[in-house]
């Protein structure tokens, strides 16, 4: 078996991260095993936003998941399992995403195609995080 490989450039829709963050935060089956949102840090400019990518007509602001779509936005989240505390950036996310596709391809395909789950996001933000995932 030869172990040359050919690289390629993928472009991730961004409301495809935006419902990976929705799914890590907000499904009992996400990230909340692991950790918790301290604090929502709001970018400069808000220019993505779930709503706004959905088109919806009177867009809300979800601040967890809002914030990371843009340069700038960040939450910090408490590990819980030693209390340790980590800033989760958009430019983490933006790392996560390729770490995820490096090291968790199968959930990075879950990610960019029409499976993705809890599970899914909870791989993004712990590559975001820590580059790998950490806990199982």
């Amino acid at each position: 078996m030869s172990d040359k490989t050919v690289k390629i450039t993928i472009e991730v829709p961004l409301l495809k991260v935006a419902d990976a963050l929705c799914s890590a935060f907000e499904s009992s089956m996400g990230a909340g095993y692991w950790c918790e949102i301290v604090k929502c840090h709001a970018p400069a400019t808000l220019t993505n936003t779930l709503d706004g990518l959905t088109e919806q007509p009177d867009p809300k602001v979800y601040p967890h998941i809002d914030y990371l779509l843009n340069p700038g936005g960040y939450l910090t989240i408490k590990d819980n399992e030693d209390g340790e505390r980590h800033k989760l950036t958009h430019e983490g996310v933006l790392a996560g995403l390729v770490a995820m596709a490096e090291k968790c391809p199968y959930q990075f395909g879950q990610l960019i195609g029409e499976g993705g789950d809890a599970i899914t996001g909870d791989v993004l933000v712990q590559c975001a995080v820590f580059g790998d995932v950490v806990y199982e």
